[in-house]
């Protein structure tokens, strides 16, 4: 009998040490758990913290690019509504009557004939796109920088096309004998002037000018539109990022 109960007792001391033992491992893995997650922790914030700094960094860069273009956009449609205010100058010139060859072509030459290289700065958009990190920054900022700079894309290209036009009629007075300012330069130039025939060409010369200047002026009417929708954009994605800073 005794035996028997010194049996029992050294079972359950045995089994004592087990759940022990066992508790204590569990323990040690509940602990390295822990650890694992603080560690995933530490790194997810770290990453997130990147994350963050890099979209600040494209933040600040949006707004530089962003204020340019609102500057030069400005000074775009300046510039525009002084050349158109010169040709409603030389439109009001035809209430005169009888106008001489001469004068129309004086009053022509007195035009703009400047044309312009139309530019964003939308490297940092681009780059965005590019890498893929446009996901950092808020749906409704993205879609409008997409939306800013496939409107700028067809400013340029709509500016190209008409201005394209244009070069080729004031290529066609070139080939009939004359170019803006040309005509003064022949005042003392008789034998040369007759030569060239110019007064002969007038009419080609006259008309060519004018469509023209139609196209040109036209081109910039539309630009002055389009210039101020994208300044209500930039505007309004200036104000969004302002307010995620």
């Amino acid at each position: 009998m005794i035996k028997f109960f010194r049996k029992i007792r050294q079972k359950m001391l045995t089994e004592n040490k087990f759940s022990k033992y066992l508790l204590y491992a569990i323990g040690e893995i509940i602990l390295v758990i822990i650890g694992i997650l603080i560690a995933l922790s530490i790194n997810n914030w770290n990453e997130n913290n990147k994350l963050e700094e890099l979209k600040q960094v494209y933040y600040q860069q949006l707004l530089i690019d962003l204020n340019k273009d609102k500057e030069y956009i400005i000074e775009k449609i300046n510039l525009y509504n002084s050349r158109i205010e010169d040709y409603e100058n030389y439109l009001n010139t035809f209430k005169k009557p009888n106008l001489s060859i001469h004068e129309v072509l004086q009053n022509q030459n007195k035009l703009n004939f400047a044309t312009d290289n139309i530019r964003f700065q939308n490297s940092t958009i681009e780059t965005l796109e590019n890498t893929g990190n446009n996901k950092l920054i808020p749906v409704d900022i993205a879609n409008r920088l997409t939306e800013l700079k496939r409107s700028q894309e067809l400013v340029i290209e709509f500016t190209n096309l008409n201005y394209g036009y244009y070069m080729d009629n004031i290529k066609q007075t070139g080939l009939s004998g004359s170019i803006p300012g040309f005509e003064e330069r022949l005042k003392n130039q008789p034998e040369l002037k007759e030569y060239l025939n110019i007064e002969n060409n007038s009419d080609k010369i006259i008309v060519s000018i004018e469509y023209a200047q139609y196209l040109k002026i036209y081109n910039e009417r539309t630009n002055i539109k389009q210039f101020k929708e994208i300044l209500t954009n930039i505007e309004a994605i200036i104000e969004l990022i302002n307010s995620d800073i």
